[in-house]
């Protein structure tokens, strides 16, 4: 020992390359080997002393210099051609990257943002936005709130359009807004911008036209863009051309009509006047119009035969066209869009070609308007494109190894057949034991070129079905469920098939491979050294497949939470007995209770990058309550971030209190302002209900860690606050906010048209009289048009186009004020629930106001007993109750105050907010009884499982055993 360290300190300092001389010399075949032979001089100066070319030891570095320039030159290749996939094979390929349509959109985050969503869906022309403010129920003073309102300019006049057009129109951009609504951000409702027609009267001179048609076509375009402009749509090659980067191309949320530009999107602008001046400066343009000699504004009157015409009533239309002079009232007052009259304009219109007088027939007038038409619609046509590929890329066989042994001269006879043969094992044994000793650079060479083939596998998206089902096993563990022997089963298989970081390939081409290997040559063809490279379930594959994945969170500047904070080692201890004994190909070399914890941790990290587009975009999103399956719709994006990043077992599931699997509830306060007055009202506040039972629920530590995430990834404008909850209190919520969502799917929207000028009248003016509906839907659109996508349709059939029941409205909007109002209260005292609800059924008229309490009570009491009950406040008849059955618990089969008092608020919620009441039992319909539990039944929370859908019939639900969450 000693000798062997005084050896090794006499041995001179080594030199090695430095990156910038790899940077430069790697792919110089020379150079390599010449710092080989200095190599070999500093550490062998007394035994090797021949360095010539002709000596074997130099022709061996001068292969092995060749090799590693091969494999440097390979590194050289670009990006996208090191990420390119095999086409070739059938075999499934992660993707590098997310593509910029994927990854750069995002939320409503602005004004601007909001604008471009909306003018995105089909049929709207411009939109603005404005505050909104709500009237209490009591008709005193409105004030404001976050909502915000649209103002919509539409391509068809809202009073040309059918009723299931504008149903249609409307629910299109109601859900537009709603699924990508940020947190306490609510629609309260829509203005319909009225149109103003107006026509422009010229008299145009044309000369060395090919085709007056198309000039025209493209002098009325221009006037038309004038008086209203259009928000530009662009492809995506144009925008590229013009020299825009993914980032400047994909700003604010994804468009599916044609990409737009944020720059463009300028404030609808109801102008005061319009000159005749603006139209003279944009039509000079048009080729082959060589004289304007007249051109002024007229108004639009129809004669009693339905004919159209323009009329200049005011001197000042030669000049310039006041809106007000049209409405009696300012720009900002009418609130109108000014709208070109194509057909009236052409009629007016007084044309020479060439210097002779030219008269448009109806037909051409027709072509004209057809082409403007076209040429208007041509830009919301554009469909945003769908990318295949990042960039063009080349797939470049980096696998593929030929051997070293290929490159030495003849003389060495190291690729002759006849080592294949074994009786021939002792006569070739001095020249076996050279391709042994070459067999290992062959290995490490080979082995660094499949590794550098399987970067794209490690730099790319971790989408594999693996992940999924290994999830599955962690989220049972986490919800404190019972792990089955064939999930264990399944778990080890799937184990098995984790992405290796280290690939070992055979080596092929050469003799002698089995003559070296013996009984091993049958599966190191089949995958080289793989299993002695990297064994299964390995500290070393654990550890290199969390910092791939950790590179990957760090490209989007994220970072995961220790897995020391997230607790996941106490839960998965309770379960590590189940998974022994542990098969014989799975690498014991670390605790197996670590490795579950890593193997977590990776699952987070690949759940998180899998959603990572989703999370990022609506980081501060919302859910869309008027979704029709709410059990099914997809939980909203901020408590998704946050579900991801903490690890829970079940984001969005609901309920929750029948179970242990975690996930928690999300309520704004803008969506509880309804039936709020100015005192009640909280603007931007968020409430986070929290179960107190799951395993990692219930550590302090953890509630820590989860207020903290809490604060941190809500929007910095928000103010939130958490409340926790006991299972039994959980049941009574869940059943109040499922009530409550279930409204909410059903809320009316206020559709209001701003002016109630009818465009036919021959002066245009207002007509106040109730008789003239500028709308047919719902009668009178004067004051508000209500639209009810979800429950009341809108009917198509006929001119009256009425709601189903309109009596209804008033119903459904007193039915969310009225659970908005309770989930207010709830927020403010969140333990007293429970008494909250029971004393709805308080009667101020009875001599105890708490009498229809204990009677409900009385149902579930034997005979002897139900004088016993008489208190005159909660608290007197929840301890008188106590007191009772305390002694009596074989009598009442466990009974307890507390189980009888939820039950009889699960019933009393049920009978306040039932959508569907009914008066008397029917056959097939469920209604809600009394009853006495047996003793081997347990009534669940809730008792009678609450449907978010009113249309799904209920059945009242039982469970033996609600499984108690396991302890840390």
């Amino acid at each position: 020992m000693n000798l062997f360290i005084e050896v090794t300190m006499s041995q001179p300092q080594l030199s090695t390359l430095t990156d910038t001389e790899l940077a430069s010399q790697s792919q110089n075949s020379l150079y390599l080997k010449q710092q080989a032979v200095n190599l070999v001089q500093q550490v062998c100066q007394q035994n090797w002393t021949d360095h010539n070319t002709a000596d074997p030891g130099i022709t061996l570095l001068e292969v092995l210099s060749f090799a590693i320039s091969d494999m440097c030159y390979r590194l050289e290749f670009s990006v996208p051609d090191l990420l390119a996939p095999d086409r070739a094979r059938n075999d499934w390929e992660p993707d590098a990257f997310f593509l910029a349509p994927t990854i750069l959109p995002s939320n409503l985050v602005t004004h601007t943002d909001i604008r471009q969503a909306i003018i995105d869906v089909a049929g709207v022309r411009n939109v603005s936005i404005m505050s909104a403010s709500q009237t209490p129920e009591d008709g005193s003073t409105s004030f404001p709130i976050a909502s915000i309102r649209l103002l919509l300019e539409l391509d068809t006049p809202w009073t040309a359009m059918t009723p299931c057009e504008q149903a249609d129109l409307i629910h299109r951009v109601r859900h537009r807004f709603m699924s990508l609504r940020n947190v306490n951000q609510d629609l309260d409702g829509i203005l319909i911008m009225d149109t103003q027609p107006v026509a422009v009267c010229m008299s145009l001179g044309l000369e060395d036209v090919q085709d007056p048609i198309a000039s025209l076509a493209e002098v009325f375009r221009i006037c038309r863009q004038v008086i209203t402009p259009d928000i530009p749509r662009y492809s995506l090659e144009k925008l590229q051309q013009q020299g825009l980067s993914g980032d400047e191309i994909y700003q604010g949320p994804l468009t599916t009509n044609g990409l737009m530009q944020q720059s463009d999107l300028k404030d609808v602008v109801l102008p005061e006047r319009l000159y005749t001046s603006d139209i003279l400066d944009a039509v000079r343009t048009v080729d082959g119009l060589t004289e304007i000699n007249g051109l002024s504004f007229a108004q639009v009157v129809v004669e009693e035969d339905g004919e159209r015409k323009a009329v200049i009533e005011d001197r000042r239309y030669y000049w310039r066209i006041d809106l007000r002079d049209l409405t009696g009232s300012s720009a900002s007052e009418a609130q109108k869009i000014l709208t070109l009259d194509l057909a009236t304009s052409l009629a007016s219109l007084e044309l020479t070609v060439d210097g002779q007088p030219y008269r448009l027939s109806e037909e051409v007038r027709q072509q004209i308007i057809d082409q403007v038409n076209a040429d208007g619609d041509a830009s919301t046509v554009l469909s945003t494109p769908v990318l295949s590929d990042f960039v063009s890329q080349r797939y470049r066989q980096l696998r593929d190894y030929v051997s070293i042994q290929r490159e030495f001269p003849e003389i060495y006879q190291l690729m002759e057949q006849r080592f294949d043969d074994p009786k021939r094992r002792l006569d070739n044994a001095g020249i076996l034991q050279l391709k042994g000793f070459l067999t290992l650079f062959d290995q490490l060479l080979a082995d660094q070129m499949a590794q550098l083939d399987n970067l794209r596998r490690l730099l790319a998206i971790p989408d594999t079905a693996v992940y999924t089902r290994l999830t599955g096993i962690f989220n049972t563990m986490l919800a404190s469920e019972t792990l089955t022997s064939a999930a264990i089963n399944q778990f080890w298989q799937d184990v098995r098939q984790l992405p290796h970081t280290q690939l070992s390939q055979p080596i092929t081409g050469i003799s002698g491979m089995q003559q070296l290997l013996t009984d091993y040559f049958d599966q190191y063809q089949q995958q080289g050294f793989q299993d002695d490279l990297e064994p299964i379930l390995s500290q070393w594959q654990l550890n290199r497949l969390v910092h791939s994945l950790d590179h990957l969170l760090a490209r989007f500047a994220e970072k995961r939470l220790d897995n020391s904070l997230l607790k996941y080692r106490p839960v998965f201890s309770h379960y590590i007995d189940q998974f022994n004994p542990i098969p014989a190909d799975i690498s014991q070399d670390q605790p197996l209770l670590d490795k579950l914890v890593a193997l977590k941790s990776l699952l987070d990290m690949a759940a998180i990058l899998n959603d990572y587009p989703r999370l990022s975009q609506q980081r501060a999103g919302a859910a869309n309550y008027l979704n029709p399956q709410p059990l099914t719709a997809p939980p909203a994006g901020l408590l998704s971030r946050i579900g991801r990043f903490m690890g829970w077992s079940h984001i969005g599931q609901i309920p929750l209190a029948v179970n242990n699997r975690e996930s928690i509830y999300l309520l704004e306060s803008e969506l509880l302002r309804h039936g709020a007055d100015a005192e009640s009202y909280q603007p931007y506040l968020l409430y986070f209900v929290v179960p107190d039972w799951p395993s990692r629920f219930a550590n302090s530590e953890f509630q820590n860690l989860l207020a903290e995430q809490l604060r941190r990834q809500s929007p910095v404008h928000q103010r939130i606050r958490v409340i926790t909850l006991s299972r039994p209190l959980m049941s009574l919520f869940e059943r109040l906010y499922y009530c409550w969502q279930n409204a909410m799917t059903q809320k009316p929207l206020p559709v209001t048209l701003t002016t109630n000028t009818d465009p036919d009248n021959d002066q245009g003016q207002t007509d106040d009289s109730e008789d003239q509906p500028v709308n047919r839907l719902s009668g009178q659109l004067q004051n508000a048009l209500i639209h009810k996508p979800l429950r009341f349709s809108l009917s198509c059939d006929g001119d009256s186009g009425t709601c189903d029941d309109p009596e209804k409205l008033d119903d459904e909007n007193q039915r969310i004020s009225r659970l908005s109002a309770h989930l207010r209260t709830f927020i403010k005292a969140p333990d007293s629930l429970l008494e909250q609800i029971l004393s709805t059924l308080v009667d101020p008229t009875k001599n105890n106001p708490w009498q229809p309490l204990i009677d409900a009570i009385e149902v579930w009491l034997h005979t002897d007993d139900k004088d016993k009950i008489n208190g005159s406040n909660f608290e007197q008849i929840h301890d008188q109750l106590a007191e009772l059955l305390s002694p009596k618990a074989e009598t009442y089969g466990g009974l307890d105050a507390d189980s009888l008092l939820f039950a009889l608020a699960h019933e009393r919620l049920e009978q306040m907010f039932n959508p569907y009441p009914i008066g008397q039992a029917t056959i097939g319909c469920n209604f809600r009884i009394g009853y006495q539990p047996l003793d081997y039944l347990k009534p669940s929370y809730p008792i009678n499982a609450a449907y978010i859908n009113p249309a799904t019939p209920g059945l009242p639900r039982f469970t033996v055993h609600i499984s108690a969450p396991n302890t840390l």
